[in-house]
């Protein structure tokens, strides 16, 4: 596996956040597919890690163009990215996916809604703790 070591920070989710993708490419040809559901395992503003029990063929000999929905602390997000890797444990497979974040906006509020996720995830997470 190739690791990013420019990514500002990769956030790492204690339990996986549920989303859902379409392909929507495969190269520069437009396509629609149906729904399929994913957990995203970490993210950072350049990609995100996913996990799915679909197995989508053919990533290395083609371009394929997702869009990803999810939500983080009742903010959506429909983000586009291409498949970059693919590892399949079991009946899961893990993909790869780096993010076409055209606007600026859009990932600075990814990066704000991580910080309040991250903050309220570590604040509840004390509480549970006695000392």
């Amino acid at each position: 596996m190739k690791y990013r070591r420019e990514e500002a920070f990769r956030f790492a989710f204690g339990e996986p956040v549920d989303a859902l993708f379409h392909i929507i490419k495969l190269d520069d040809k437009p396509v629609t597919s149906s729904p399929g559901k994913a957990k995203i395992l970490d993210v950072s503003p350049e990609g995100l890690r996913i996990s799915s029990e679909l197995n989508i063929p053919d990533i290395t000999s083609k371009t394929i163009t997702l869009t990803i929905a999810f939500t983080i602390n009742d903010t959506s997000f429909n983000l586009d990215g291409i498949i970059v890797w693919k590892k399949m444990i079991g009946n899961i497979t893990s993909y790869g996916i780096k993010l076409d974040l055209k606007e600026q906006h859009v990932k600075v509020k990814l990066i704000e809604e991580l910080k309040v996720y991250s903050k309220k995830h570590i604040n509840n997470n004390k509480k549970g703790k006695s000392i």
